[in-house]
């Protein structure tokens, strides 16, 4: 099966309401791809889009999808993790803007 066949919510383990990416659309085992489409229903949308600070999250949650298809490849379940924190995170954006 594809990653990107498999409900998000099987890889990434917060509740539903705090998964803010969509899905798993690539997976190598140094490189891995996550989508989020930014909706009016986005969790931390605001006015026209969701602010590009949010984007880190993006970044862990993609790194926690990353982390539970491997264990679902080791016939595991995925485990919970903590981004504690980068060195440096920028963007060329302002925010992530409504239909992107």
């Amino acid at each position: 099966m594809s990653c990107a066949a498999i409900p998000i919510g099987e890889l990434v383990p917060h509740g539903p309401g705090m998964t803010i990416i969509d899905r798993l659309v690539e997976y190598g085992p140094k490189r891995s791809v996550a989508t989020v489409a930014i909706e009016r229903t986005s969790r931390f949308f605001a006015d026209t889009g969701v602010p590009a600070w949010v984007g880190i999250e993006y970044m862990a949650q993609t790194i926690a999808a990353h982390a539970g298809y491997e264990a679902r490849l080791r016939g595991e379940r995925p485990t919970i993790g903590f981004l504690l924190g980068t060195r440096a995170y920028r963007s060329e954006v302002a925010e992530f803007s409504l239909g992107a």
